[in-house]
């Protein structure tokens, strides 16, 4: 969210165009394209017992957009999606007993979008207006803030 914001405040004040960078997408394309031959997935600890998930092909093409699934049932989806994959993530690593029978799970060097891999596809994805930029998420936020009763404000 504060990425976002600043990057909105930013195009605003100066009008430099800008484009919306998925994070997983961001990450599988910085993996070294011998690594990445049968695809990627991105799999990152969600908490709670959960992953997100995102399966690319070899050139950084999504085959599964970002999900908010079980450890077992995001291992589902990479053996119906991709042959061996890198498999990379905070997700692949806690749950490695689950996905390093999938592929070979990548090192902790590859955990974060490199700024040249954001550059690149911003680059080559449409630009949007800058108050059209927002955060995605996968899931509802933990905490909400009640509404006052009627009448009162």
């Amino acid at each position: 969210r504060a990425g976002v914001t600043a990057i909105r405040t930013i195009a605003q004040a100066t009008g430099i165009p800008v484009a919306a960078v998925p994070s997983a997408r961001a990450l599988a394309i910085g993996v070294p394209p011998d690594s990445r031959r049968n695809g990627v997935a991105v799999v990152v600890d969600a908490f709670r017992g959960r992953v997100y998930i995102s399966i690319f092909d070899s050139e950084g093409g999504e085959i599964l957009p970002a999900a908010d699934v079980s450890p077992e049932e995001a291992a589902r989806w990479i053996s119906e999606r991709a042959s061996r994959p890198a498999i990379m993530g905070s997700g692949a690593r806690r749950y490695e007993s689950i996905f390093a029978p999938l592929g070979g799970i990548l090192d902790r060097e590859y955990d974060s979008p490199r700024g040249s891999m954001i550059a690149s596809l911003g680059a080559i994805l449409p630009a949007i207006p800058f108050d059209a930029l927002r955060p995605y998420y996968l899931r509802p936020p933990d905490v909400t803030l009640k509404k006052a009763p009627a009448g009162l404000s």
